[in-house]
């Protein structure tokens, strides 16, 4: 008599607790969802993902690399080397903005001194260092070059397809190397020969001189492209480097018109003997030649301030810099700064067109011209990198308490925006208060 009463409170026990997780079951679906932490720099990282690969089919697409490079420091690590990885190997993508993709992967690859990395990344390029060198004047483009005489093979492989000079050559002051290779065709053929260098340059090709420039400035990859006829058979590079001061480099490569490495050639560093007689074939076309640089810089000769392209100009300022050219004195790039800010003034235009000049001229363009503080709506979170570049601008510019009025702002709007931490912190060291950011 006794068992059956405690038999059915068990039962009823036991059905209740099956009635009350079949509700939670059921209703857990009609639960509102737990929204995931905003990441302003994943989601910027992920912007200019879409932005390039919107533009794949166009050298353009590179100023988004390079924009998401500048980012990587904030970003999860590997993230930005499998986007660019990824994007150097996208069907559809153009070679010279995939090319500059590979660029920063082999840079990138350098800083974390991974040399098979970049290594690889070089040969996917196409670089060229087989070369052979010397110290002093350059011998006479027509001249037979004998084995010996000071000649020296330069290691291949030690910067990853960029010839350091100032590595290996003395002095690396206010003097020259003379570099020579022998490129091997398999056919004749029309090239483009690319180059980054550093600091003055004049090539020839099979005694012929292809390019020369006495413009200073840091190497950097596909600064400019020279179209040239090869011969089939041996064909001979010889390029003067003068060194004024600072790095000394050369970067050299050949490709096809859109900027590809050209297959079928090969680089020796035996360039001895007599001068193998010029390609009578036809060289590409100059205005067929695609490259980033170009692209660019075509986009900012549309006049900004009729069309109100604001972003054309910032483009070419971003992309002279991230090539590291011309000279900061260059009036080209000046121009499209000032051009940018006047069509859209903000803080992000004023930060690039400060990036072009010397520290003594920066103060007084600050003082001239004061952006407005970027425009919020209640729709949109705003934006956090334009008003990033508004408390960079008041704190180079001594205003500490409007920084930090634009930083508490930022901090309210996106409490892990890093960078913004990461300004506030120096900014409380630059004006003595501790912090343990």
């Amino acid at each position: 008599m006794l068992v059956y009463p405690r038999l059915g409170v068990a039962r009823a026990r036991w059905l209740g607790l099956f009635a009350l997780l079949t509700c939670v079951a059921w209703l857990a679906p009609l639960r509102p969802a737990r929204a995931a932490a905003f990441d302003p720099l994943e989601d910027e990282a992920r912007r200019l993902e879409a932005s390039a690969q919107a533009k794949r089919a166009s050298p353009v697409a590179a100023v988004d690399w390079v924009r998401l490079d500048a980012l990587s420091g904030w970003l999860a690590p590997g993230r930005v080397d499998a986007t660019l990885s990824r994007f150097a190997r996208t069907r559809g993508a153009t070679p010279s903005a995939a090319a500059l993709a590979e660029w920063l992967l082999r840079e990138r690859a350098l800083r974390r001194l991974d040399a098979p990395a970049a290594q690889a990344s070089a040969r996917r390029l196409g670089l060229i260092d087989a070369f052979v060198w010397r110290v002093g004047p350059t011998p006479g483009p027509l001249e037979t070059l004998e084995e010996g005489a000071g000649w020296r093979a330069y290691p291949q492989g030690a910067g990853a397809g960029e010839l350091w000079m100032d590595a290996f050559a003395r002095p690396a002051l206010d003097t020259e190397v003379t570099l020579a290779t022998r490129l091997a065709s398999d056919t004749d053929r029309g090239a483009v020969l690319r180059l980054g260098y550093d600091d003055e340059v004049t090539v020839w090709l099979n005694g012929d001189e292809v390019y020369a420039s006495n413009t200073a400035h840091a190497a950097a990859l596909d600064q400019v492209a020279v179209p040239v006829r090869l011969r089939s058979g041996n064909n001979r590079l010889v390029v003067r480097l003068r060194q004024q001061s600072g790095a000394w480099r050369l970067v050299a490569r050949l490709t096809d018109i859109r900027g590809a490495a050209l297959a079928g050639v090969t680089a020796h560093a035996d360039p001895f003997g007599e001068v193998p007689a010029p390609s009578e074939g036809p060289k590409p076309d100059p205005e067929a030649i695609e490259s980033v640089w170009s692209a660019v810089e075509g986009r900012a000769h549309v006049t900004p301030a009729t069309r109100g392209d604001a972003q054309a100009a910032l483009d070419h300022v971003e992309l002279a810099l991230a090539l590291r050219l011309p000279d900061r004195d260059q009036v080209l790039q000046l121009v499209a700064a000032e051009a940018a800010y006047s069509v859209q003034p903000s803080p992000r235009a004023l930060r690039a067109w400060l990036r072009l000049v010397s520290e003594g001229e920066q103060a007084g363009i600050r003082a001239a011209h004061v952006p407005p503080a970027p425009l919020e709506r209640a729709d949109v979170l705003p934006d956090l990198f334009n008003r990033l570049d508004e408390a960079w601008a008041h704190y180079h510019g001594r205003r500490f308490v409007d920084c930090r009025s634009v930083l508490d702002a930022l901090e309210h709007d996106a409490p892990n925006f890093l960078p913004a931490l990461r300004l506030r912190s120096t900014l409380l060291l630059e004006i003595g208060l501790p912090n343990q950011a």
